[in-house]
């Protein structure tokens, strides 16, 4: 993995975007890996046929909620 990949992970997990829950989500879907114990839910809003808001929360490794 580059040097470059691996610091925009990590910024992306320290300070992450978009994290948390949506009021009304459209649509959600939630996934949990019995491997690991990482849970990640996604929820969008959608206006006009298109995404207008997404939000993610859960926990997990950096890689799975920093990507």
């Amino acid at each position: 993995m580059s040097e470059m990949y691996t610091e925009r992970l990590l910024d992306h997990y320290r300070h992450p975007r978009n994290r948390g829950r949506l009021a009304s989500p459209d649509l959600a879907g939630e996934e949990y890996n019995a491997l690991c114990g990482d849970r990640v839910r996604i929820e969008v809003r959608v206006r006009e046929e298109r995404i207008a808001e997404a939000w993610f929360d859960g926990r997990g490794c950096a890689l799975c909620l920093g990507a």
